[in-house]
């Protein structure tokens, strides 16, 4: 298995594969604010 910092920099890693995120408690202002970022940024 190849290390994850040669994969965070691999060109499929970042246009072609779509990654999932689970966020719990997401009501809160916390929660509120980090939905918010993934927005602003989806490709991160």
């Amino acid at each position: 298995m190849k290390p994850s910092a040669s994969l965070s920099n691999s060109p499929e890693t970042q246009d072609s594969v779509q990654k999932k995120l689970t966020i719990l408690g997401s009501t809160g202002s916390i929660g509120l604010n980090t939905l918010d970022i993934i927005r602003q940024f989806p490709q991160k």
